[in-house]
């Protein structure tokens, strides 16, 4: 199978290949094939758009002293970035039939969404406690845009997610477009929302999981159908279900359901005060956040979806947030201890000085180079670290050893007595001092 990018890169290639004919073109208007490098830059540059935020588009490469940028100017002319955001597309349209088609109306975006749910349910197995809630991804004039009063972002196009309850990693989700949201046929008796929860953890019933979920989707019984395929439920149930009981809490009513739980109540501490507290109501308070995580971070870093654009652009955007949300949550399991800002900022970094080459802006922009990093620069020589009033002959941490890990996942730490002055960097004398002047890619 074609890799993501090399598949969206072609699709994009064919439509404005198309366009171009059937338009009259300007000079501004000719269309440079593009390559999955460049599509990589691209994106790094939306990435940091998502860090560095602006009223306008434009303002990201202004020569105004208060706004400007240069960065984004020498990695892709503002004329380039407008031309691969004008004609990105993820699908042949040539092909596309209606009466045969999955869900018509994700279909300018469906192989991008098939594509992610299945990478990653490849990419990480669950701990046993999973959760299910809903996100908002778009705001927009379209029928099956929804309303969540609780949340942040109100009205959009409602996204259902099973996520990981203690790290919030997205494992599998479905994007509701109202009639013809796709949904496992083999429960097509049930509510809806009861198909919605049974679609989504499919893959992992009868393997021993614990799902959490509110009253939105909790009934006794979906309760039972889960449990009948090994897969353990508590939550908050609806009120007035027949067979419910009703408990005060703090004044109000609230219905609870669990496979696992008794009546069983912890002393929790609040202000010096000891309360006491159903333990299902502690641990469904625990294992609940797993989707709020992902809406925080999608808060805080948000890509662009500025006004204009086509609804099934937002929608990609949307999704390459989950991935990048994805990959920082699996980063940090392997001991990754930087945060979610210093991670995009990483990625950003690292796209730059692999994939970009001076080509690919066009004569007329300004100049597409990023410096060449100064340890690839002039000639470097290792010096011992100069002593302090403390230590004659201080040490510090090996920087390319700090980049190896051991078989847990944790980085090595070697000491080292040299240093580079110039770069500031502690290195051993062989290999690594050799190593870091000379290799790009590190």
């Amino acid at each position: 199978m074609m890799r993501l990018l090399d598949y969206i890169t072609n699709e994009t290639n064919k439509y404005a290949n198309k366009w171009s004919r059937t338009n009259s073109s300007s000079s501004r208007n000719v269309w440079k094939p593009l390559s999955s490098d460049e599509l990589r830059i691209y994106l790094a540059l939306v990435i940091l758009q998502s860090i560095v935020r602006k009223p306008e588009m434009r303002h990201y490469w202004s020569k105004n002293p208060i706004l400007e940028t240069p960065f984004f100017a020498k990695c892709m002319s503002r004329n380039r970035f407008d031309q691969i955001k004008k004609y990105l597309h993820f699908v042949d349209d040539e092909t596309y039939n209606p009466a045969t088609h999955p869900n018509p109306k994700l279909n300018k975006i469906f192989p991008i969404y098939e594509r992610l749910v299945e990478r990653f349910q490849n990419l990480c197995v669950p701990e046993k406690n999973i959760t299910i809630d809903e996100s908002l991804l778009y705001k927009g004039r379209l029928g099956w845009v929804h309303y969540i009063p609780l949340k942040r972002a109100r009205f959009g196009i409602k996204t259902y997610l099973l996520c990981k309850s203690k790290s919030g990693y997205v494992y599998n989700f479905v994007i509701y477009t109202g009639k013809g949201t796709i949904l496992d046929p083999e429960y097509s008796a049930l509510p809806v929302s009861s198909q919605v929860v049974m679609t989504l953890v499919k893959p992992l019933l009868n393997k021993g999981y614990c799902l959490t979920m509110d009253n939105f989707y909790n009934s006794p019984q979906l309760a039972d159908l889960l449990v009948s395929k090994k897969t353990d439920v508590y939550g908050i149930e609806r009120k007035f279900q027949k067979n419910c009981q009703l408990q005060k809490f703090k004044g109000k009513e609230i219905s609870l359901l669990s496979s696992i739980h008794g009546v069983e109540t912890v002393n929790l501490q609040n202000r010096g005060e000891t309360i006491l507290k159903p333990q299902l109501v502690h641990e469904y308070n625990d294992t609940m956040g797993g989707v709020d995580r992902v809406d925080q971070h999608l808060a805080d870093y948000t890509l662009p979806r500025k006004r204009g654009k086509k609804y099934y652009k937002k929608i990609f955007f949307h999704l390459f947030d989950l991935a990048l949300w994805n990959s920082f949550v699996l980063y940090s399991k392997t001991g990754g201890a930087e945060t979610a800002l210093e991670y995009r900022m990483d990625i950003v970094k690292l796209i730059m000085e692999k994939y970009h080459h001076s080509e690919f802006c066009s004569a007329t922009g300004r100049p597409s180079v990023i410096p060449t990093p100064l340890r690839l620069t002039g000639r470097h020589f290792p010096e011992y670290i100069p002593g302090t009033e403390k230590k004659n002959n201080p040490t510090r941490q090996c920087a390319m050893c700090a980049r190896v890990r051991d078989g847990h996942g944790k980085k090595i730490r070697r000491e080292s007595r040299y240093y580079c002055p110039d770069c500031d960097v502690a290195l051993c004398v062989a290999p690594c001092f050799r190593v870091y002047h000379t290799v790009k890619d590190i």
